[in-house]
């Protein structure tokens, strides 16, 4: 009988976010990744839930990254033309307490 070996999982985090200006869904995945490129940060952003109409949503990081990009969200950035800036509402380990707590329209 073979014994297998378990991989960890990484332990995610739910970053709730407001946009201050205009940007699309695409857009806002195009900037957080010129970002990270930027600073040269290994993370893998996940846009989760995104309300353009309201400008809110859910950006799904890993437990570790999760304090470091809070610190690079408060930087203007470029979203195809047009800046924008994101706010960190709050930090959630699951959609639904994230949802509950800091986006109650999404």
């Amino acid at each position: 009988m073979a014994v297998s070996k378990k991989f960890p999982r990484h332990r995610k985090r739910y970053l709730a976010f407001k946009v201050k200006g205009q940007a699309t869904r695409n857009e806002l995945e195009y900037a957080l990744q010129h970002l990270c490129k930027e600073h040269e940060l290994q993370a893998k952003l996940v846009v989760e839930r995104y309300d353009a109409v309201q400008q809110q949503g859910l950006l799904k990081v890993k437990h570790t990254d999760a304090l470091k990009l809070r610190g690079l969200l408060q930087e203007p950035l470029q979203a195809r033309g047009r800046q924008i800036t994101i706010k960190t509402i709050g930090t959630s380990g699951t959609i639904k307490t994230a949802v509950k707590k800091y986006l109650h329209k999404i």
